[in-house]
């Protein structure tokens, strides 16, 4: 047995292709809002631009990570954990940033829901799939 089905072999199939789907759900809306942010790209002012550019193109580049995630749960040590740190450090720095506020956008706010859903997403497709074991 090879060390990749070992890896595999006690993950039930069955959550292993929850978790794939999940994390191709992600990568793909993370390309939908790539697409999104695109189209709406000329609504920014040039004070904004450099940053909505950096986050823009961000999108496609969390897609990949998602995909590669997807397609290989268990080869890529640290990948997983990169993903969620992101996704979970933007919500949780947010919050507490924004909770000494006392305005918050509708902007923030939303980043903040939807990063907390991705790093929730991210962490049950990671227990599914047991993706720990990308680090034997």
């Amino acid at each position: 047995m090879t060390t990749d089905q070992h890896a595999a072999a006690d993950v039930a199939p069955a959550r292993d292709r929850i978790a794939r789907y999940l994390m191709i759900a992600l990568g793909i809306s993370s390309l939908a809002v790539f697409v999104g942010t695109a189209m709406q790209f000329h609504i920014y002012g040039p004070e904004r631009i450099n940053v909505e550019a950096w986050r823009m193109f961000g999108f496609p580049v969390f897609a990949g990570l998602y995909f590669v995630i997807a397609f290989y749960p268990r080869h890529v040590p640290g990948l997983w954990e990169l993903v969620f740190y992101h996704k979970a450090g933007v919500a949780i720095f947010l919050g507490f940033f924004v909770g000494a506020s006392t305005t918050v956008s509708d902007e923030t706010s939303t980043v903040i829901a939807v990063d907390l859903l991705l790093a929730g997403t991210t962490a049950v497709a990671y227990v599914l799939a047991k993706g720990w074991r990308a680090w034997r």
